[in-house]
């Protein structure tokens, strides 16, 4: 204890922070980076409210990577958390979870849970941890689309070698949270088993522009014609930029129909262009015109 603060030391001692914790919160600033996730673990497990205050504190300071500060984001904003689950978000922050904390996740009915679980996925090594975790989150019906269709196609297909694909699935499923380094990384696991048609469709489900476009890059050689150009439609022009990319060498008729009345749709400029850099159908349309 000798290298820790004094302010740190009182809010430690449950007897002396009943009588002057308020005062060392009021003062927090002061209390050094290495001792807040210290103080974190001590005050959750004996469910002190200043833990809120504390894990404000640490994401402020940016402490923590951006994935185990989510964790104790949800300390910082909620004053309903069951002790169970406050101890383990704490756990989970400081990569020190284990298998049987994720019971207190499963109990949980809460909006929260999902992403907890996903966030789980994708931060853990442990194997047992990782086991436990996916097994909670695959008895449950997800809002996410993507995560819900990869772990169903987990549980058809490949149930007993799960957690080969864990990791992956929860990056991709918190693709806007994820780097494009991590999103191409979760993708190789997935290279040898893209023919099957049912987990392409699953991947091309993806609601992050990062995850569509990097699906769209990566499997471009296998994603059908006719699932791309319906991508010409859609609203992020980053997933229009990429589908075009992609289909630039496509020279059937009925695809150059549809890219021709694409781009006569098309309404962004910088889209547009794409368009022109790409089809010699376009460029020679717009010789046409002239």
């Amino acid at each position: 204890l000798e290298s820790k603060s004094s302010l740190s030391l009182i809010l430690a001692s449950s007897s002396l922070s009943e009588n002057f914790g308020s005062e060392v919160i009021d003062r927090r600033n002061k209390i050094p980076d290495a001792d807040i996730l210290w103080l974190i673990k001590i005050l959750a497990e004996r469910d002190d409210a200043n833990v809120r205050y504390l894990a404000e504190t640490a994401n402020a300071r940016k402490l923590l990577t951006p994935k185990r500060a989510f964790f104790l984001s949800i300390i910082e904003n909620r004053q309903d958390l069951p002790t169970p689950v406050l101890r383990s978000l704490v756990k989970a922050s400081l990569g020190i979870i284990k298998a049987e904390d994720i019971s207190s996740f499963g109990r949980w009915y809460d909006n929260s849970i999902e992403e907890i679980l996903l966030t789980l996925c994708s931060t853990e090594t442990d194997p047992d941890v990782l086991y436990e975790v996916f097994d909670t989150v695959a008895s449950k019906t997800l809002l996410d689309q993507l995560g819900g269709s990869l772990i169903e196609w987990v549980k058809k297909n490949y149930w007993d070698t799960r957690l080969e694909f864990i990791r992956s699935i929860g990056i991709l499923a918190l693709g806007e949270h994820s780097s494009k380094t991590e999103i191409q990384d979760a993708l190789s696991i997935f290279d040898r088993y893209v023919a099957d048609k049912e987990l392409l469709g699953a991947l091309m489900s993806a609601d992050s522009t990062k995850v569509a476009t990097s699906v769209i890059d990566r499997f471009r050689e296998v994603i059908p014609v006719s699932n791309l150009l319906i991508l010409l439609n859609d609203r992020d022009r980053e997933v229009r930029l990429t589908a075009i990319s992609a289909l630039a060498r496509s020279n059937d008729v009925g695809a150059l129909r549809v890219i021709l009345d694409g781009y006569e749709k098309e309404n962004d400029q910088i889209v547009k262009k794409a368009y022109e850099e790409k089809f010699w159908v376009v460029k020679q349309r717009l010789v046409g015109k002239k």
